[in-house]
């Protein structure tokens, strides 16, 4: 069974992005949505909005990749942390991919 659809947040200001088209493909990716759009200390959230290009190291060629959620919450002390890339420089770098372009410069 497909599970797909838009999601029209409450709190359109606190989305990253285009608010008319945030697609979920899952009831996990909804739920996360909601979770993101209700809770307080999310004061910033995006789906599929960040691109991390990279280098595959099986063609050569570039690539991008999207991940799922990125978000930034507010702690108990007011201090702000994001949660972007939950250590996808490790991961990639692990995997084999390159994170640097032809100039040497991290595209991450």
């Amino acid at each position: 069974m497909t599970y797909k659809g838009l999601f029209k947040p409450k709190n359109p200001s606190k989305y990253k992005g285009n608010i008319n088209e945030i697609v979920y493909r899952s009831s996990w990716e909804k739920k996360m949505m909601i979770y993101c759009d209700t809770t307080k200390s999310v004061v910033e959230w995006g789906s599929e909005e960040l691109v991390i290009p990279y280098v595959s190291p099986w063609d050569g060629r570039y690539h991008r990749y999207f991940p799922d959620f990125y978000v930034k919450v507010k702690d108990r002390s007011g201090k702000l942390e994001n949660f972007e890339k939950p250590d996808i420089t490790a991961l990639i770098e692990k995997l084999g991919f390159s994170l640097t372009n032809d100039m040497g410069e991290t595209n991450v």
